[in-house]
């Protein structure tokens, strides 16, 4: 669904994977990280000859046979003359365990074989990974990676094909410092996550992962998320326990929300091996009228602007399939007791929507009560937010407490504001009523009074609290469907 010009607003949350500003990166921990100069040493019970680069070694085994040397531009030059060899710093870089690192080469010749590139200890012990660079590939190479101990390791670059060559012009390990997103949940060897150059692969084994972000707590938001790929299970995205969309198949995903938080945090949804991409979250900002207000679904499948200017400004609504009204007039009243106004969970063939949509717009909702003058009584008309076995949960749109007792014909004619079903929309719901009159063994009669219908999340509901003398109510609701 397109979101009309001017709803969004500028990015609220740097993007995880944006190295420019959420990732900070410490010194240089490699000594020597461009190579340079020719004071290394060759090492190992092999064949060597040439020069190796300050605080380097090169290492060639028993058999094998290798040269290195120096170009103009001062880098470091290998061939492997009979089988293989490899390289190394002497000075080894202190890692620390779960403390995120990014290791980086440049290679600008790579040609007749493989490259094997890790970050270890130079006897390859304690590796913290290992990435193999095919014949041909040059260029800039990042890994990050998460320390599995406490230990010093090193760049270390090898081949072990007869004839192959490489030129490293750069080798680096910096400490990474995350700016906006932080790391949730304890890193193991089977429960990690892995920073690539521009997406994050979440890995878990089942126990608590991901990554979270502050967000301000008073406005609402549009995110577009990327999910580049699923090996297995999948992700979710939760603000304040409220799970805002579960992604478990590549692609690009845009959900609305108003956070329910002052976190907004991207979890493994269980086991899974997921890779991540941007998740760009804008600001949502009313259109240049202020009349015109932002409507928001709790299931983050659609916003939309919405007048407050009646009929006409309706036609401003991508897909409001126009104005409907609903009259409830019930029996007299003498105990607790829920009515369906709208069904949006089903339609049931009474109502001019589909079943589920699940989203509206009201108008407004004209009341007439009836009482006797020392009648008492809470009129609450509201979303249901949670049906449960005891009882359920009601999010107030209005509320009528204690209807008057001087008149026993009074009238309320309320302007409500845009709201949806089972919507959040910033500082326009009452609090939550929670009653035993409503649970899912229960049936509410609707406007004809001759059909029950089963109440659900999301149906607009009327429930009737403390009645201490028989009323009467009436009822006009005027609403628009959002499809």
């Amino acid at each position: 669904m397109s979101i009309p010009a001017g709803v969004i607003g500028p990015q609220a949350v740097d993007s995880p994977t944006d190295s420019g500003t959420n990732i900070s990166l410490g010194p240089e921990l490699q000594t020597n990280s461009d190579l340079s100069g020719a004071g290394g040493l060759l090492i190992g019970p092999g064949i060597s000859s040439g020069v190796v680069a300050d605080s380097w070694l090169s290492y060639v085994e028993s058999g094998d046979e290798a040269t290195f040397s120096k170009n103009g531009a001062d880098n470091q030059v290998v061939l492997g003359i009979t089988d293989g060899c490899s390289i190394f710093e002497s000075n080894t870089v202190p890692i620390a365990q779960g403390v995120l690192y990014k290791a980086q080469i440049t290679l600008t010749e790579n040609s007749g074989g493989t490259v094997a590139w890790r970050v270890s200890r130079s006897d390859v012990t304690q590796e913290q990974f290992l990435m193999l660079l095919i014949d041909g590939s040059i260029g800039t190479f990042i890994q990050y990676f998460i320390a599995s101990a406490t230990t010093s390791v090193t760049n270390h670059i090898s081949i072990s094909t007869t004839g192959s060559t490489f030129t490293v012009s750069e080798s680096s390990i910096k400490e990474v410092t995350l700016v906006t997103w932080d790391t949730v949940g304890t890193m193991t060897a089977t429960n990690y996550l892995d920073y690539g150059v521009w997406d994050i692969q979440i890995v878990s084994d089942g126990s608590e992962l991901g990554i979270e972000a502050d967000i301000e707590h008073s406005t609402n938001y549009r995110y577009d998320f990327v999910v580049n790929t699923v090996a297995s299970g999948g992700v979710k995205v939760e603000c304040g326990g409220v799970v805002l969309g579960t992604y478990d198949t590549p692609g690009t995903y845009t959900a609305y929300f108003n956070p329910a938080g002052a976190k907004i945090q991207i979890l493994a949804d269980g086991a899974c091996d997921v890779t991540i991409g941007n998740m760009i979250i804008n600001k949502l900002v009313t259109s240049r009228r202020a009349e015109e207000k932002i409507i928001v679904d709790r299931d983050g499948k659609s916003a939309q602007i919405v007048g407050y200017e009646g009929q006409g400004s309706l036609s401003v609504v991508e897909g409001c399939n126009g104005l409907h009204t609903v009259t409830f007039d019930t029996d007299t009243v003498g105990s607790d007791i829920g009515y369906m106004l709208i069904d949006l969970s089903n339609d049931s063939g009474k109502w001019p929507h589909t079943a589920g949509s699940g989203r509206l717009y009201i108008k407004n909702i004209h009341m007439i009560s009836d009482h006797p003058p020392d009648g008492l009584a809470n009129v609450i008309v509201g979303f249901l937010t949670r049906v449960g076995g005891t009882d359920s949960d009601i999010q107030v749109i209005t509320n009528w407490p204690r209807l008057l007792t001087d008149n026993p014909f009074s009238i309320q004619d309320v302007f409500s504001p845009c709201c949806g079903g089972g919507v959040e929309v910033d500082n326009h719901f009452g609090p939550t009523v929670t009653t035993s009159t409503i649970t899912t063994a229960s049936t509410l009669y609707g406007p004809d009074k001759l059909e029950a219908y089963a109440p659900e999340v999301g149906d607009l509901v009327m429930f009737y609290d403390d009645v201490a003398k028989n009323s009467e109510v009436s009822l006009l609701i005027s609403y628009g469907i959002i499809t």
